[in-house]
């Protein structure tokens, strides 16, 4: 299960799904539409606070990536970050 921003943090991604790529088409966007794509295209489960996102924009996503990859890029810059649950 993955989750994003909840006081500053998302989520990562399961040891067990790790290793798994999956082809990403997601353009630039405010982060909470880019992590409801991401959820979307990865199979992912996304729980996240919408206050924690609002304002926030997230870069385009193309192309293959693990899960875990993914989801950094989507946050990069944004000052929020993933966390293991």
């Amino acid at each position: 299960m993955l989750a994003a921003p909840v006081a500053g943090h998302a989520q990562q991604v399961p040891q067990q799904t790790r290793g798994a790529t999956y082809s990403f088409d997601i353009p630039a966007q405010d982060l909470s539409g880019a992590l409801r794509a991401f959820g979307q295209a990865s199979g992912q489960q996304l729980a996240y606070d919408e206050a924690s996102v609002r304002g926030k924009r997230a870069p385009a996503l193309t192309g293959a990536y693990t899960a875990e990859a993914g989801l950094k890029r989507l946050l990069n810059g944004t000052g929020l970050s993933a966390q293991a649950t």
